[in-house]
């Protein structure tokens, strides 16, 4: 039964469009938190934290919280690029599925051929054996106007069906995929504040264990200096025994050698009632100004 109708247009064909262009989007998506992750992996240097764990467990969990946010919003966005099969009989078997919910506020999806995704998968199973006993009947008789009509109106009926259903299925296709990129969506907000939250704490540890090493490292003052000690009660009471008991403690001159802020290195500058001692001056033992001069005696 030949016929001189024109091509029919594919109804799935907008629907193909619409889920190749949230693909694509898909696509960018994880290629930019490939990118994200390679950057924090690489950057993740936790040799150079030492051996300080109160630092070291902070840099692992900020690294680790960076590696599964990327990859929780890799995972649901990669879903978004994989194959989607759907048919009438496989969605009328599932008891919950975003098409079903679609179908039950939408009903005119269906295209007025039923009103339950059953039905349709039924309607359009009867359809076809129809269409196909009429055929048969018709080979029988193909002489017989009366089979002729017949065959021709089920074949009609089932061209409507199937049409209705293509379209739909088109409409389950890109409601699906939709469904999958706004998983995709949150699932990246989520992975951005894990990442975020991820390299704010590492940053913090590596940080925190930079600014403790230049407290506790640097020498100060960098080169020997002269300063003038005022010793504390403390800082007399245990000096006095090396000073010596007529040195004047309480305005002592020295040589600052180094060491760290709260724990200066000094030298005591001999003279005639002062001894020469080494000791730490700390903030209990006193302090130092270096805005007065040393007298250093002559050797001679």
């Amino acid at each position: 039964m030949a016929s001189n109708k024109e091509p029919i247009a594919d109804p799935l064909a907008e629907a193909r469009k619409a889920v190749d262009r949230m693909r694509d989007l898909a696509k960018w998506l994880v290629v930019v938190l490939g990118a994200i992750g390679g950057v924090v992996v690489a950057g993740s240097q936790l040799s150079e934290l030492g051996s300080s764990s109160t630092r070291l467990l902070p840099a692992i969990a900020g690294v680790a919280a960076c590696l599964v946010g990327a990859g929780l919003a890799i995972g649901f966005t990669a879903s978004v690029l994989l194959p989607v099969r759907l048919t009438v009989a496989g969605l009328a078997v599932k008891k919950h599925s975003p098409v079903k919910s679609l179908v039950e506020r939408e009903p005119d999806v269906l295209g007025g051929t039923a009103k339950s995704i059953p039905e349709l998968a039924m309607v359009r199973q009867a359809s076809i054996e129809d269409e196909s006993s009429a055929l048969d009947a018709l080979r029988q008789d193909p002489n017989n106007p009366a089979l002729r009509t017949a065959a021709e109106e089920k074949m009609r009926v089932r061209e409507l069906i199937g049409r209705a259903t293509q379209r739909f299925l088109g409409v389950a296709l890109m409601t699906v995929v939709k469904r999958r990129m706004a998983r995709a969506l949150v699932a990246l907000g989520l992975g951005s504040v894990l990442v975020v939250a991820g390299i704010a704490l590492f940053s913090w540890a590596t940080h925190s264990d930079v600014t403790a090493q230049g407290e506790d490292d640097v020498a100060v003052p960098k080169r020997p200096s002269p300063v003038i000690v005022r010793l504390s009660a403390k800082g007399r009471e245990s000096l006095a025994p090396s000073l010596g008991d007529n040195c004047n403690m309480s305005h002592l001159q020295a040589i600052a050698l180094g060491g760290s802020p709260n724990a200066v290195e000094m030298v005591s500058v001999p003279s005639g009632a002062c001894h020469p001692v080494r000791f730490t001056l700390t903030n209990s033992f006193g302090t130092s100004v270096n805005n007065e001069r040393v007298r250093v005696p002559n050797s001679s």
